[in-house]
C-alpha cells in the first residue's frame, strides 16, 4: 500500500469507497465510518502528508496535494469507486472529481460534507494567535478535551493543523462547469462552519444533487458515522452497485 494510503476495509467485490480527511485528520479518522459500513465495498482512506504515519514533510499546497493523490489512486479509478470528503477532503473530493470528469472518469457517486461551496467567501485562520486558534478548533469540536486541556500534548497538533487551515486559506477552486456525477451534500445542524443553508449552495455546481442534515455540529461524521454509514449504504443500494 502507497504511504499517503491506507486500506480500513478490504473490497469483497473489487468496488471502494476512496475517502479523504477533515484538517488535521487522517486514515484513523474514518475508521468508525468503516467499521459501520455493512457492505462489500473496501474503504480507503488518504495518509496527508505529515499525518498519521506518514513521515512525508507537511504539504501546505492544497493543488499538489490533489495531485498526489490523483496520481497515486489511479489503480483504483478503474474499477467502480465512490468518493468521500469532509470539511478539507470536501474541497479535495470537489477538485478531484473535476478532474476525473475530464479524463472520463466517472465515480458512481460522490460525497462532500461540511465545507463552504467555492463562491462562499472563507475567513482566513491560519494567522491567528495561538489562544483564538485553539479556541476555533474547540469550537469545531474536532480535537478530544484531553488534547485541548494537555498544552505540550495539544502543540504537537498545532503544527499540523496551521498547516491545513493554510492549505484551505490559500487555495483557489478551479472554475468548472457542473458536475455530472450526482453528490450527496451532507451538514449538521449546528453547524457554525457550513451551515445547512450554506450547504444548500452548492446546488448550483452539480447537476444532480442532493442534501441530507445530521445532529450535531461541524465534527458531526465523527460522532454519527453510524447513521452515516446508513446513508452510504442506501445510496449504493439504490445506485445498483452494493
Amino acid at each position: 500500500m502507497i504511504k499517503s494510503l491506507r486500506q480500513l476495509k478490504p473490497s469483497l467485490n473489487g468496488k471502494n469507497l476512496l475517502c479523504f480527511p477533515f484538517a488535521g485528520g487522517y486514515s484513523v479518522s474514518y475508521r468508525p465510518l468503516s467499521l459501520a459500513l455493512k457492505s462489500n465495498w473496501g474503504v480507503i482512506c488518504t495518509e496527508p502528508p505529515g499525518h498519521g504515519t506518514n513521515r512525508d514533510p507537511l504539504q501546505d499546497d492544497l493543488t499538489k496535494l490533489i495531485d498526489l493523490y490523483e496520481e497515486q489512486l489511479d489503480d483504483y479509478f478503474h474499477s467502480p469507486f465512490a468518493l468521500f470528503g469532509h470539511s478539507m477532503g470536501g474541497i479535495v473530493t470537489y477538485e478531484l472529481l473535476g478532474r476525473l470528469e475530464k479524463r472520463g472518469i466517472f465515480p458512481e457517486v460522490a460525497f462532500i460534507s461540511g465545507m463552504a461551496p467555492p463562491h462562499i467567501p472563507r475567513v482566513k485562520r491560519q494567522h491567528e494567535d495561538d489562544e483564538k486558534f485553539i479556541a476555533l478548533l474547540r469550537s469545531y469540536g474536532g480535537l478530544p478535551d484531553e488534547i485541548l486541556q494537555e498544552r505540550e500534548l495539544l502543540e504537537l497538533f498545532l503544527p499540523v493543523l496551521r498547516n491545513d487551515f493554510a492549505s484551505i486559506d490559500n487555495f483557489t477552486y478551479t472554475e468548472m462547469t457542473p458536475l455530472r456525477t450526482k453528490i450527496h451534500f451532507l451538514s449538521g445542524e449546528q453547524d457554525v462552519v457550513a451551515t445547512p443553508e450554506v450547504m444548500a449552495e452548492w446546488s448550483r455546481y452539480a447537476q444532480r444533487s442532493e442534501f441530507h442534515r445530521f445532529p450535531g455540529g461541524h465534527m458531526f461524521p465523527v460522532k454519527h458515522a453510524d447513521e452515516i454509514a446508513k446513508l452510504i449504504q442506501r445510496v449504493l443500494t439504490d445506485a445498483f452497485v452494493l
